[in-house]
């Protein structure tokens, strides 16, 4: 089976920088697809890797020939992917072979079904949510990252590491800090104090016609009502299902609480 390395979406945190993936290269499934082939070296002169350099050896052993690669991101990051494939391709494109990277449109929240449907088609590096990680790995569909682990690790959080570790292993990058809540409002609508109460929000919003939305279907935000109750959701030994305490009080209380907020006229899902 093809592995791949990864660019995780870390939880919280954010610092990043691409990796690199396989020779082989890869078939893209997403929707819609952007390629760009890399230009010949931008120096003539070949560069030797120095010998207490590890990924210079590797990239100088991966890069003697041609080379292509596939990439997928989030359609919203194609830009930001395409700055980091051509940097890459411009620091390691003058080892003798001619690199190509070719981008695809995957969503992050979804990047674990359409890889473990198919995964010798998956692109050779691909941002994925980080609690995918678990099923992914268990698919083997993740190459550990050994050569700059280390480098890794120093330059990172150690909460945006632990996301992209299983049992003490690094298996991918960490990338983004778009697993957080964020709530925007229209300040000439909602004063400050307005904002610290939901209920006064809903109470405003329903005595002038207007709407407070939140997607309250997607299990990601329904947990910070339980988890405001001091209720918990967490992995189960197998690393993959679920374990939570929602039907412990309060979680009944809490329970009525979300259904009594969608019934509100000041309130949408």
């Amino acid at each position: 089976m093809k592995k791949q390395l990864a660019l995780a979406t870390a939880a919280l945190m954010a610092l990043s920088l691409a990796a690199c993936g396989s020779t082989a290269p890869a078939s893209s499934a997403a929707e819609s697809t952007s390629t760009a082939a890399s230009s010949e070296a931008a120096s003539t002169d070949s560069t030797a890797a120095d010998d207490g350099d590890v990924l210079q050896q590797a990239a100088a052993a991966a890069f003697a020939n041609d080379v292509t690669l596939t990439m997928w991101g989030a359609e919203e990051d194609q830009e930001l992917l395409r700055t980091i494939a051509d940097n890459f391709i411009k620091e390691y494109g003058n080892y003798g072979g001619k690199i190509t990277i070719n981008l695809g449109t995957q969503s992050e929240s979804e990047a674990k079904d359409t890889v473990l449907t198919d995964p010798t088609a998956a692109a050779d590096v691909y941002a994925f949510a980080d609690d995918q990680l678990n099923e992914l790995v268990q698919a083997g569909a993740l190459q550990e990252v050994q050569l700059n682990a280390d480098d890794i690790k120093s330059r990172n959080t150690a909460a945006s590491v632990d996301a992209a570790t299983l049992n003490g292993k690094l298996y991918a990058y960490p990338l983004t800090a778009d697993n957080g809540y964020f709530m925007f409002y229209d300040k000439s609508f909602f004063t400050e104090d307005d904002v610290k109460s939901l209920d006064t929000m809903l109470e405003k919003a329903a005595d002038a016609g207007k709407k407070v939305s939140m997607d309250v279907a997607n299990g990601w935000y329904l947990y910070s009502f339980y988890a405001g109750a001091g209720l918990n959701l967490s992995l189960a030994d197998d690393g993959v299902n679920t374990v939570c305490n929602w039907n412990e009080a309060p979680g009944a209380d809490v329970t009525q609480a979300v259904i009594d907020i969608c019934k509100n006229p000041g309130f949408i899902a």
